[in-house]
């Protein structure tokens, strides 16, 4: 009704207006005339998550630090409005836009005040407008239709799903057909094969959605930080007390050890379709100056290769993790800082003593090159 239309765009504007944060859409203006109300945002050149992800636009697959970055800014924004007193209640993937650097920003539609004691305006939504938001919603609101902080974060759930596997939230073609229909399948299979009555399976889970739905477009994803995503999923979709707060700290930790990743410079185990490819580089076999417990000065070190599951591991003695990253990390170079050390072969070695000897006339040519 108009009058409905009204009190909605009146709201709308009062909250927009409240919310500064760089990953919430920024209200530009509104126009309001005889029965038209526009809201005013600005124009993002990189569209919205959804189309990015299924790479509508026939654009390069978005990369794992931008998926990182874009899931974080996602869960930002909705602590931001939840410190705020304000739920959004219409979280999706085609509600998240991208700036021209890939900045995600939420968009509004559907934001509210809290409502502690009345039930949300979902529940009298006409049905064909509920099944299109059916998608990323908790099956406790579909049933009681109160809108609280745990529909956003489950929300939040589906989004970092479809952010992780590349899977559509919906495919009618698809054996469920609902992302987060996927998700709680492996969970639950989670939870029956734990022979303990263990809480937290959210781990287990979290690995086999990894071995099966990881977006392989992607490219390689460290496998540690592989895990923390998808345990990020898990507990927006399963725990019932789950806050924005705790999903946000576990995304972080996986962003972190990414970066760590990254600074340490060297290629570990993980998820990834790329297959090993032979070398002729024989950096593998060059020895690391770790120093060795009990090692003396004289012996000579067996070559060390490169370790492919834990390459910040260090052996017995090593005298810090970061040391042994920053000593990996220059194993390329090795050759050129070391290269007095490089062993030259006995006939070389006698070329190059009677080269000398020929300069100083002690030797004639044909006795140069007799040996």
């Amino acid at each position: 009704s108009p009058d409905a239309t009204q009190r909605f765009f009146h709201t709308e504007v009062q909250i927009c207006f409240r919310c500064c944060h760089i990953n919430i859409l920024q209200l530009l203006g509104f126009s309001v005339e005889t029965g038209l109300h526009c809201l005013i945002y600005p124009h993002l050149p990189n569209g919205s998550l959804q189309n990015k992800l299924h790479c509508q636009d026939d654009s390069a697959p978005l990369s794992w630090e931008m998926r990182v970055s874009i899931a974080i800014g996602l869960l930002r924004a909705v602590e931001y409005l939840h410190n705020s007193g304000i739920l959004h209640g219409n979280i999706k993937s085609s509600n998240v836009l991208l700036d021209e650097n890939f900045t995600p920003k939420l968009g509004h539609s559907g934001l509210r005040l809290y409502s502690a004691n009345k039930k949300s305006e979902y529940a009298m939504m006409k049905t064909k407008v509920l099944q299109a938001s059916l998608t990323y919603l908790p099956e406790d609101f579909i049933r009681h239709g109160q809108l609280t902080e745990k529909v956003d974060v489950f929300s939040c759930g589906v989004v970092l799903a479809e952010i992780l596997t590349g899977i559509k939230a919906l495919d009618e073609g698809r054996d469920p057909i609902y992302l987060k229909d996927v998700i709680a399948d492996e969970i639950q299979r989670a939870k029956a094969s734990s022979c303990s009555k263990v809480k937290n399976v959210e781990k287990p889970a979290a690995k086999e959605i990894c071995c099966k739905y990881l977006d392989r477009k992607a490219g390689h994803l460290l496998e540690e930080v592989a895990v923390d995503f998808a345990s990020a999923v898990c507990l927006c979709l399963r725990k019932k007390n789950a806050n924005i707060a705790e999903v946000l700290e576990v995304m972080e930790m996986a962003e972190n050890k990414l970066r760590e990743h990254y600074l340490c410079g060297v290629s570990t185990s993980g998820f990834s379709m790329n297959t090993p490819e032979e070398t002729d580089d024989e950096i593998t076999s060059v020895s690391l100056a770790v120093p060795s417990v009990g090692g003396s000065k004289g012996e000579s070190a067996e070559p060390a290769a490169l370790p492919s599951a834990h390459p910040c591991t260090p052996s017995a003695g090593a005298a810090s993790p970061d040391i042994y990253c920053a000593e990996i990390s220059r194993v390329p170079s090795l050759t050129r800082e070391t290269s007095w050390k490089i062993k030259i072969n006995d006939q070389k070695k006698k070329l190059m003593e009677n080269i000398l000897l020929y300069e100083e006339d002690k030797l004639n040519s044909s006795e140069l090159f007799e040996s």
